[in-house]
């Protein structure tokens, strides 16, 4: 599935051949063959529960041939080759503390995946999320973080723009 979540960002949901285990928080190395078989890492949005897809929220970056290409020639049912799950960054359950998640642009996408792994694990410590963007058409995933907090009551939401524009209904 491609689904267009800002007029820079693009989620991809990858379907998987087998069961791809991972830690929220971890990446991925995607390979675009139709670009000399450049790859480039992506961190995974999605929860580890859902072991048999992967969403990867992608910028387009001006002047990058693999974003460019994700963005603008890629379709659904192509397939593709990944490599990983890479990297280290993931919260330490063990510490007991509240959690704040600080996250701007299209990095939110490892927040997200943690996030959504501690609420889907019954995590009971309070949590907020800080989201910054520049506006309110780059805010992605907007609704569904309000929902979070209007269903847990240990989650905050906190979005925050750095331009705001005069047409704000906020």
């Amino acid at each position: 599935r491609i689904e267009t979540l800002t007029p820079t960002i693009r989620g991809i949901w990858l379907k998987l051949d087998r069961p791809l285990h991972f830690q929220a928080g971890q990446y991925l190395n995607l390979e675009v063959a139709a670009v000399d078989s450049q790859s480039r890492a992506f961190s995974l949005a999605n929860a580890p529960q859902q072991a048999d897809v992967v969403e990867l929220n992608v910028r387009i970056v001006p002047g990058g041939q693999v974003t460019t290409w994700l963005h603008e020639k890629l379709e659904v049912g192509e397939k593709l080759k990944f490599s990983g799950p890479y990297g280290r960054f993931f919260v330490k359950k063990s510490a007991n503390v509240p959690l704040i998640f600080m996250a701007g642009g299209s990095g939110l996408s490892s927040p997200k995946s943690m996030i959504e792994d501690l609420l889907n694990n019954g995590c009971e410590l309070p949590m907020t999320l800080v989201y910054g963007q520049r506006n309110q058409q780059e805010l992605y995933y907007h609704d569904e973080f309000t929902a979070l907090a209007a269903k847990h009551s240990n989650f905050s939401y906190v979005p925050a723009l750095s331009h705001e524009t005069e047409d704000s209904s906020w």
